[in-house]
């Protein structure tokens, strides 16, 4: 059986316990919360495919790959767990945001997680191709909106309703699942009209090599700007996405929302909002338990993360939004998707 151990675990990650089934080439999957305030908050319950354990020296005797994400304090506690792992001949990936702060004899010694064949770029054509394939764009008013958690809810239900299903991932973590990245001309400094045709090729290239009923499109950072402080790229990415292919349903994540400042105008001036700019009138919400705050004394954004009942208060009433605190919240969602799509879509 070969395990994997992910450190640090923190909630916005909650994806990887509730899909370790599906994350490829592991049978287990260890995840060692980042602090003993974290370690508090997770339930003790273990199973066959998961399990929480309290270090990550304990950790890495049972594991066969360490992956290390960005979140750790400091440069040199990456250093030390690196070198640990190196003398128990572990296997070490890393995600990008720690593999930029590796001196160069380390870097040599892990293994970027990425698959870089996902991130080869296309030449663009000047015109854009067509696909006649429903597609089912997920977004969020920003980061951490559990908009990866929401797209491999979708990928596991219509899959196991047999579905072939394509997934573009707006994670990074999305290959640990097999599941292909944004390319990254998404991120980079071109003009909006080589993103868009870029992106279509791409979305066309991958129709072809997976042949999928249903292709799953998420899009990192939010559809707008959250406030001065955090502009979310102004609502880049989702903008390209839905000019580039033409999107049937959209699934929008908001953050934590007060129920007194909730209502259904709010609601509907939401849906106008993604109705206009992206083009698509089937429309769901669907609220996570995250609150963000700007701090301008340390000039951060700061999240707290509250439990299912609090969200339940806002969400609980004759409103369409659905409480993604709830774990059958998702498959709730996947279940009216799908009976939209076998009435509009032949292929479904």
């Amino acid at each position: 059986m070969k395990v994997l151990m992910i450190y640090p675990y923190v909630p916005t990650l909650r994806f990887l316990k509730d899909f370790a089934e599906m994350i490829e080439n592991y049978q287990k999957v260890i995840l060692i919360p980042l602090s003993d305030t974290e370690r508090s908050k997770v339930l003790k319950k273990n199973t066959n495919i998961w399990e929480y354990l309290d270090n990550w020296e304990e950790g890495m005797y049972e594991a066969d790959t360490i992956l290390l994400l960005n979140g750790l304090y400091s440069g040199e506690k990456y250093e030390e767990i690196i070198d640990f792992g190196i003398d128990k001949e572990k296997e070490i990936l890393v995600e990008k945001t720690v593999w930029d702060i590796l001196d160069d004899g380390r870097r040599e010694k892990v293994h970027l997680l990425f698959d870089s064949d996902t991130w080869k770029e296309i030449p663009p054509d000047t015109a854009l191709r067509e696909l006649d394939i429903p597609i089912i764009s997920v977004m969020g008013m920003g980061p951490n909106t559990n908009k990866f958690y929401m797209q491999l809810a979708l990928k596991k239900y219509f899959e196991e309703k047999g579905y072939q299903t394509l997934v573009v991932g707006s994670n990074e973590l999305s290959t640990l699942f097999g599941v292909p990245m944004l390319p990254s001309s998404m991120f980079e400094n071109i003009s909006f009209r080589q993103k868009i045709l870029i992106l279509n090729q791409y979305i066309c290239e991958k129709a072809k090599e997976y042949r999928p009923d249903i292709i799953i499109i998420g899009c990192p950072g939010g559809i707008m700007p959250y406030d001065r402080h955090v502009n979310n790229g102004f609502g880049e990415i989702p903008l390209v996405v839905s000019k580039a292919i033409p999107i049937d349903i959209n699934i929008l994540l908001t953050y934590y929302i007060r129920k007194e400042l909730l209502d259904t105008e709010y609601i509907a001036s939401i849906k106008k909002y993604c109705e206009e700019n992206f083009e698509t009138s089937n429309v769901f919400l669907g609220m996570t338990g995250v609150d963000v705050q700007y701090n301008e004394e340390r000039n951060q954004v700061e999240y707290m993360f509250l439990d299912e009942k609090t969200v339940q208060e806002s969400t609980g009433r004759d409103l369409e939004i659905f409480n993604m605190m709830k774990r059958e919240t998702p498959r709730e969602i996947c279940s009216i998707i799908e009976n939209i799509l076998k009435v509009d879509f032949e292929v479904v």
